[in-house]
């Protein structure tokens, strides 16, 4: 089915819409639930990416599902986050998966509002009955505007979510740091025998 199609007001109406929904997930990022967000990233050996279908003209203008999988999987790897095949997603514990959904609505002078929604799902137990579930435990959002023309630049505000969540998985899964190097004057000296050898033998 087609998107259905609407007039200047009805755009607007839409991006005001995104924008306060973008509002209220910021305000309750900031409102203490930052720690609770990274405690549960404690563990995970790694997630899968799944990027959101994005619509045709967003496509057109330049913002592909594609280009976002590949920004989101990269950006990940630097950070030496293993990213999961859904087989290796479903051999895993947690079985978890990163969702990412840009929703950009565009409006006929040129002007385009975005919103950015980036969330993290796993298996979790449930404290009534033991039972295991699927819930979302960390999450971000971002929400703005960018002239038409510039809607390729997106991407640099989902680069940011996903940095910010590579922090948080990082904190609640530190690397185990190398051996320490004793410092010059430590170093332990070669053992040496000080027995003499007789000359000639």
């Amino acid at each position: 089915m087609g998107q259905p199609q609407g007039g200047k007001g009805e755009i607007m109406k839409k991006a005001v819409i995104l924008g306060l929904l973008g509002l209220v997930c910021c305000a309750a990022s900031a409102f203490g639930a930052t720690e609770l967000q990274k405690k549960t990233l404690e563990g995970l050996e790694g997630v899968k990416v799944i990027v959101e279908d994005m619509r045709p003209e967003v496509e057109q203008a330049g913002l592909t599902k594609s280009s976002l999988q590949t920004l989101v999987e990269l950006e990940l790897r630097k950070a030496g986050i293993r990213v999961l095949t859904e087989e290796e997603r479903l051999k895993t514990k947690a079985r978890p998966w990163l969702y990412l959904r840009v929703s950009v609505v565009i409006d006929d002078p040129g002007s385009c509002a975005f919103d950015i929604s980036l969330w993290l799902n796993q298996a979790v137990i449930l404290a009534g009955n033991g039972s295991i579930a699927t819930a979302t435990t960390w999450d971000t959002s971002r929400t703005g505007t960018v002239g038409k023309s510039n809607i390729p630049s997106i991407k640099d505000h989902v680069r940011e979510k996903v940095e910010e969540f590579c922090n948080d998985f990082l904190a609640a899964n530190p690397v185990k740091t190398a051996q320490a190097v004793p410092e010059k004057g430590e170093l332990e000296r070669p053992k040496t025998d000080n027995k003499s050898v007789p000359v000639g033998k």
